[in-house]
């Protein structure tokens, strides 16, 4: 079945505490499927079509901080690359951005 590729690039801030570096890892969800990650840059393939990514990460008794979502469109050998960026506390949106 000919597919696309989805490539997300997951990173820190520059001043993020060893805490979020190290202890914390984002979680990449396409199409509502979790893989659970180190910081860095990952690949995944996919069918052509609509499909639906969410990046966050836990901590404590938040299951899903920073959450930044997005909904993109990919076409047979397409690769779309998105980066992800957490929000600077908790309680705010992290952002996705679409390269």
């Amino acid at each position: 079945m000919p597919e696309g590729l989805i490539k997300v690039c997951t990173e820190c801030l520059p001043l993020s505490s060893y805490s979020v570096r190290h202890l914390v890892h984002p979680v990449i969800e396409i199409d509502g499927t979790p893989h659970k990650n180190s910081w860095g840059t990952y690949t995944f393939p996919v069918a052509p079509g609509t499909h639906r990514i969410a990046v966050y990460y836990r901590w404590f008794f938040f299951r899903r901080c920073n959450l930044a979502e997005s909904t993109v469109d990919v076409t047979e050998g397409q690769i779309i690359a998105v980066k992800y960026t957490p929000a600077r506390t908790v309680f705010q949106a992290g952002r996705l951005e679409l390269l």
